[in-house]
């Protein structure tokens, strides 16, 4: 499954890939002090998840990881189509 998780409703987005998503949520809620919100949630692959990391690249969080995005209106839709 492919995971939107946005920090604390308004801050970065988490773009990832899980087979058990609720459990991913947890694991990184016990390691944020802020409130995470899954924001959307499809079908995917690892290989659907880099392509999407790929296309977002521009968009990195500069000093999150390869993972977290700045909230943007194009990926803002993007969760939007894979919502919850």
């Amino acid at each position: 499954m492919i995971y939107f998780i946005r920090v604390n409703g308004t801050g970065p987005i988490k773009i990832g890939y899980t087979k058990d998503p609720e459990r991913r949520l947890m694991n990184l809620q016990g390691t944020s002090p802020y409130p995470l919100a899954m924001i959307g949630l499809r079908k995917g692959t690892i290989s659907d998840e880099k392509c999407l990391h790929n296309i977002y690249q521009k968009h990195r969080v500069s000093d999150g990881g390869k993972e977290w995005y700045n909230p943007t209106k194009e990926i803002l839709q993007e969760a939007k189509k894979s919502r919850v």
